[in-house]
């Protein structure tokens, strides 16, 4: 099965027992169903559907579904941006959750509160937020088309900033001991690489050996879609020149099945299977919050991590309460010099009246 596209069209082709099944499409998302569909009818010895049928981009067309409703809100809303594999999984979760063949012109305040009620049993709540999110959209754009004469309330719950989870230099480490310990270099070098760059676990897999040189490592930034250069740490410089005289191309040759299942077993024998923070991604916050502490400013540790917005820097920012002592050393050791320079004299004077205060008082009718 496949799906090409063909001008401004989606070409889908099912090869079956020798034969060949071809229809053109306005719509990658009506390309896909028709696939899954014509491979079901086939398997069960019916003939599939061959004739056109009504396109998503026609004039009559409404969903008659939830399913068709959320399918058309991702073909449209998501399909193509930053965010599609997330927002396909949200997606797929809304569907399943609210049931394919619902009618979603009968989704009243009370199907959503029930919903959500459920997830908060599984979920935070900015999790919460973020899935109930995905539904709000789908079901604006129903009401905007006019596919649904009203609009339903979906809750939004106040999210704290919370404490985030970084590694002390003792867990750091553990860890490099532990894996050390298991002859495991592999994750040793990239828990120092995540460490030291700040890289997403994503961009550490995906980084080849010509990315490397003596002073930088530069990865394709998956959130903002541009290179990235980070400088090495002198720990991050050998491990990496080390990787690349064993690897010609990928310097970390693994998958993230792979590097979860060798966290864990380290995450349970160092006694940090209960915390529920003990993860890979905190590393990369373990990176920004050190920097943070060195009072490296916010725009150094934005480009650094690769933020696409500058509130999220400004997290680790608020988190650094030494850069706020500090501040408030600095300041007060400016304000010691300045009396300094006025000859020691500590003793305070009444302030001198402005100028204009006899005329103010006048015109004030004093």
């Amino acid at each position: 099965m496949s799906i090409k596209q063909r001008g401004q069209s989606f070409q889908a082709t099912v090869h079956y027992k020798g034969a060949r099944y071809r229809r053109q499409f306005p719509t990658r998302l009506e390309a896909e169903r028709w696939l899954v569909e014509t491979k079901t009818a086939l398997s069960q010895g019916r003939s599939p559907e061959m004739a056109p049928s009504v396109a998503l981009t026609s004039d009559d067309y409404r969903p008659s579904t939830f399913k068709e409703l959320a399918e058309y809100v991702f073909e449209h809303h998501w399909r193509g941006t930053r965010s599609e594999k997330t927002m396909k999984i949200n997606v797929n979760h809304m569907i399943e959750w609210i049931g394919p063949e619902k009618d979603y012109r009968k989704i009243t305040d009370h199907t959503t509160d029930m919903l959500v009620a459920q997830l908060r049993d599984t979920y935070p709540d900015s999790t919460v937020n973020k899935k109930m999110s995905t539904l709000r959209v789908i079901l604006r754009l129903a009401y905007k088309r006019g596919w649904t004469d009203r609009m339903v309330n979906i809750k939004h719950f106040k999210e704290s900033e919370g404490r985030i989870r970084v590694f002390s230099p003792e867990e750091e480490r553990k860890m490099l001991d532990w894996f050390i310990g298991a002859g495991d270099m592999d994750m040793h070098d990239y828990v120092v690489v995540s460490i030291d760059c700040g890289f997403r676990q994503s961009e550490v897999l995906k980084l080849l050996a010509h990315d490397v040189d003596h002073r930088k490592a530069s990865v394709y930034d998956t959130k903002n879609r541009k290179r990235r250069a980070v400088p090495l740490t002198p720990r991050a410089r050998d491990v990496l020149e080390r990787r690349k005289r064993l690897h010609d191309r990928e310097l970390f040759p693994m998958t993230k099945d792979q590097i979860n299942w060798h966290w864990n077993k380290m995450r349970s024998a160092l006694g940090y299977a209960d915390d529920e923070e003990f993860v890979p991604h905190t590393m990369r916050h373990t990176f920004c919050s050190r920097l943070a502490d060195l009072d490296v400013s916010a725009q150094v540790i934005q480009a650094l991590a690769g933020h696409t917005r500058i509130e999220t820097t400004m997290r680790y920012i608020h988190l650094s309460e030494r850069s706020l002592f500090s501040a408030i050393e600095r300041l007060a050791a400016s304000m010691g010099a300045s009396e300094t320079s006025k000859g020691g004299d500590a003793t305070p004077h009444p302030a001198t009246p402005h100028a204009t205060t006899p005329r103010h008082m006048a015109l004030c009718g004093a």
